[in-house]
């Protein structure tokens, strides 16, 4: 009988796995402790898919650490002991140059493993204020559509702005979203695709999912598609994953985050690009078209309860449904200095 082989990509989409790792007082999951104890072979996959979690979480292996460190000291000993055994046989210095190969491999190794570190550090901490690379801006009101050197896939809506870092695809994989921006991640293990906005950042290996967060504006999101991802808030400890069909909701003052869930026929209708309501309340109808066109819609302004609406909308322009809604309202809508749709009482 052929013995079933884990794989990472099955590993990182288990829920009981992801808390395990992100508990370390809690013991291996029993089904995966069972599967391990009949199965040892998968133990290398097992530990493979714990170190891309790690990465995700923004943890640097401790194990790595001492064993670079254990390896220098090693290399330390042997080359003391070489001279060593070296001057005894000889009674002359003639292991010098050896003692200083051997130096300087003791240090090209410790060299090595700084600039590993602070590489990992450093690309962990980069925000999208300070991240260097390529702009592509969309239209005020078209969308553009771009994919990346690894074959990542981006929809960047209007009025949004896409940074693509200089390195990108070197090391890690990291962009910086102003506005919304739909990406398609092409998969790659070894390189976590890291997405910061002002208010998240969003880490992934590969997935599809939505990042929003417009300037001046009360929360941000982030909307999961397929695949899983970790959000956080910049500077907060505070961590969240997300499974296929949850978005996260992130407080732009306070960097609180409330995890909520996407109906299933609503992604469908997104991806499918469907645009159908019935007999749906304002707030519903505008929360749908933020997301379907990327656009950023207050109606603060407007008092008392708007008409419901009925209808299929896809295809059309949002201008023609903001006329609408504004028409069956008696309400007005203008574009402001920030691209922000603002719904007015007519006076």
């Amino acid at each position: 009988m052929k013995k079933p082989e884990l794989t990472i990509e099955e590993l990182l989409n288990d829920t009981e796995f992801i808390d395990y790792c992100l508990t370390e007082s809690q013991g291996i999951p029993d089904k995966w402790r069972q599967q391990l104890l009949h199965y040892p072979q998968n133990e290398k996959t097992f530990e493979k898919a714990k170190s891309y979690m790690r990465l995700l979480e923004g943890k640097m292996s401790e194990e790595l650490i001492e064993a670079k460190q254990l390896n220098f000291i090693a290399l330390f000993r042997k080359v003391q002991q070489e001279k060593l055994e070296q001057e005894q046989r000889t009674k002359v210095k003639t292991s010098q140059p050896l003692l200083w190969i051997g130096i300087a491999a003791s240090l090209l190794l410790v060299l090595s493993t700084a600039i590993f570190l602070f590489k990992a550090k450093s690309k962990l901490v980069s925000t999208y204020e300070n991240l260097a690379g390529k702009s592509i801006e969309s239209g005020r009101r078209s969308q553009k559509s771009i994919t990346l050197a690894d074959g990542t896939e981006a929809i960047i809506y209007p009025g949004a702005k896409l940074v693509i870092s200089d390195d990108y695809n070197d090391d890690f994989r990291e962009v910086a979203v102003y506005g919304q921006v739909f990406f398609k991640i092409f998969p790659q293990k070894d390189k976590p695709f890291i997405a910061y906005s002002k208010h998240t950042t969003t880490t992934a290996l590969g997935t599809a999912f939505y990042v929003r967060d417009f300037k001046n504006t009360a929360q941000s999101t982030v909307i999961l598609v397929n695949g899983n991802v970790k959000v956080q808030a910049p500077g907060s400890k505070q961590v969240g994953f997300l499974e296929p069909g949850t978005m996260m909701l992130v407080s732009n003052k306070t960097g609180a985050a409330e995890k909520r869930t996407v109906s299933k026929q609503e992604l469908t209708e997104l991806l499918e690009q469907k645009l159908n309501f019935n007999d749906s309340n304002t707030i519903n109808v505008i929360d749908k078209l933020e997301i379907y066109y990327g656009a950023e819609i207050d109606i603060s302004r407007c008092h008392g309860e708007l008409k419901k609406i009925t209808g299929d909308y896809s295809g059309q322009s949002l201008s023609n449904i903001l006329s609408s809604i504004a028409y069956i309202n008696h309400l007005s809508w203008r574009i402001d200095e920030e691209q922000h749709i603002i719904f007015e009482p007519l006076p």
